[in-house]
């Protein structure tokens, strides 16, 4: 069963079908998850990596940081933003601003995810920090393909 890791209070939970990494507190999270943790050799995952900034907060970001992807090919080569929006999450709004790449497995094996670092400037109710957000690594099991049948040509 695939697992995910909840960094922000370290803690494990079992997951449906994707891989979850969060950090952070209620005014700045960052979260990345893809849609499997098993694929076959080529076959296209999605990686999103998302920065959930409280309502009110103030934020100056340059995106940086994003993970190390051995044995991926990746499209876009640097992770492409998506559109932004605004969700709850504990009762509370963000503006969720989402990064989004294709990876596919170039190899078979258990091929690592690195983490993702987010740096900002974050100003809220009149107090300013620099904040540095560090999400998880994880792995995906990427089976290779299976034999052609006998009559394939």
């Amino acid at each position: 069963m695939p697992r995910s890791f909840l960094a922000a209070i370290g803690m494990c939970f079992a997951a449906a079908v994707c891989a979850r990494s969060l950090a952070g507190d209620q005014v700045l999270l960052t979260q990345i998850e893809t849609d499997t943790l098993e694929a076959y050799q080529g076959e296209a995952i999605t990686l999103t990596m998302e920065v959930w900034i409280l309502e009110g907060a103030r934020v100056r970001y340059d995106p940086t940081g994003f993970p190390e992807l051995t044995g991926f090919y990746a499209l876009p080569r640097e992770p492409a933003k998506a559109e932004e929006r605004m969700a709850a999450r504990d009762d509370r709004k963000y503006k969720v601003v989402p990064f989004v790449q294709l990876l596919f497995p170039t190899s078979s094996g258990e091929l690592r995810i690195g983490p993702w670092t987010w740096n900002c400037d974050i100003a809220f109710r009149g107090v300013a920090r620099n904040r540095e957000l560090k999400t998880d690594a994880f792995t995906i099991k990427v089976k290779p393909l299976p034999a052609p049948p006998d009559n394939f040509s």
